[in-house]
């Protein structure tokens, strides 16, 4: 089974690209969009935490819970 001229040329091409992309940077520029949204939704969980826990703390905890024992 022979190959012809353009058979060879493309086999060579095909070999010449794949050498190429092998070693080929992948670029890193931007901002991976998965961890953007990870970080925002740590700070905003963080920020109503802390935004409840002041409401929490702000009065006694005994008042709190007997309001919520008789259902005020």
């Amino acid at each position: 089974m022979t190959m012809d001229a353009e058979q060879e040329h493309f086999a060579a091409k095909s070999i010449e690209m794949a050498e190429i992309y092998r070693y080929r940077e992948i670029p890193r520029d931007g901002w991976n969009p998965l961890a953007v949204a990870a970080v925002l939704a740590l700070a905003v969980g963080l920020f109503y935490t802390g935004l409840m826990s002041l409401v929490f703390w702000s009065s006694p905890w005994w008042t709190r819970w007997a309001d919520w024992v008789v259902g005020r």
